[in-house]
């Protein structure tokens, strides 16, 4: 049980197709990553033109008779 366990394992390790697999899951984390960081530091700027955007539409006057 445990020689099978071995070989099986050996095997794996030696097979190269998974290799691809974690340099897509470390590649989509780090964009993951950087997209919160991104997000992070414009939120404030994104709020802050929402908040002059609405106060400047909702000062305004509209032509319907």
């Amino acid at each position: 049980m445990v020689e099978r366990l071995k070989t099986g394992l050996v095997r794996f390790l030696a097979k190269e197709d998974g290799g691809v697999t974690v340099d897509w899951v470390v590649m989509v984390g780090g964009i993951l990553g950087m997209t919160f960081v991104v997000m992070g530091s414009i939120s404030g700027g994104v709020e802050a033109f929402g908040s002059r955007a609405e106060t400047e539409l909702a000062s305004r006057e509209l032509g319907v008779n």
